[in-house]
């Protein structure tokens, strides 16, 4: 795991927990690649700590991504299991992949990027040049381990919900039965679950630059979603072209 790779994903990932509690309609590609996500960061930690052990630099790395996507699901099922179906179809059908792992342990006793390996990877990859050091900051509430497991609690509750006796039931029954199970879902209603309060993410070295890379996503929503139609030579030329020429 190059110090770039490790830089990429860390900032990604932040910025999708920052969202995962307002996100909706996640469609079943979406949700598959992202539990796929998990699966794979967390198959190189192990080849990692095969390899080095536990507190090597690159385990201590891709360990921080398996945090913040662990961040990221719970997130997602805490605050929005009800506008996501298809992400809650999805987890349930991996909840191998949050069963308890002794790598949670060891990483909770060093804590999230305290001065592991994600902030020299970070330190790394600065290209500013003016000495700071970009990093996802965070005050996590909870560690790795409760929030993996708090994910199987909330799992093993909607499981319950839409347990499916008849063995020739279609694919497609089951997530309408999935769906109607998320729709009235609260963390509450799981036995042993927390709401727990989504954790903030920030670039830290300059925040200023957060808006210079969220303009052209906003753009692209008002373009898709409100069928906006993009005529750069009109835009460029008046007040909204000089205020998106600025942002960008």
């Amino acid at each position: 795991a190059s110090a770039s790779a490790v830089f990429a994903r860390a900032l990604a990932l932040g910025a999708m927990a920052n969202i995962a509690p307002r996100c909706a309609r996640v469609d079943a590609a979406t949700a598959g690649k992202l539990v796929g996500a998990l699966d794979a960061f967390e198959r190189r930690e192990r080849l990692f700590r095969a390899r080095g052990g536990g507190s090597s630099a690159e385990a201590l790395a891709v360990g921080d991504l398996v945090c913040l996507t662990l961040e990221i699901l719970n997130s997602a099922v805490t605050h929005a299991a009800a506008a996501n179906p298809e992400l809650v179809y999805a987890l349930l059908h991996r909840r191998d992949l949050f069963e308890p792992r002794e790598a949670d342990e060891e990483h909770d006793a060093r804590g999230f990027g305290d001065g592991g390996a994600a902030e020299e990877a970070f330190r790394e990859a600065n290209v500013s040049g003016d000495g700071a050091t970009p990093r996802a900051t965070s005050a996590p509430r909870s560690s790795r381990a409760n929030l993996r497991g708090n994910l199987r609690r909330m799992l093993a509750h909607l499981d319950e919900k839409i347990e499916v006796t008849n063995a020739y039931v279609t694919a497609e029954r089951v997530m309408e039965i999935a769906a109607r199970a998320a729709a009235s879902f609260e963390p509450e209603h799981a036995e042993g679950a927390i709401r727990f309060e989504p954790t903030p993410f920030a670039y830290a070295s300059s925040p200023e630059t957060a808006r210079t890379f969220f303009a052209p996503l906003a753009w692209r929503l008002v373009v898709e979603q409100e069928r906006f139609e993009w005529d750069e030579k009109t835009l460029l030329g008046g007040m909204l072209g000089r205020a998106v020429g600025e942002a960008l």
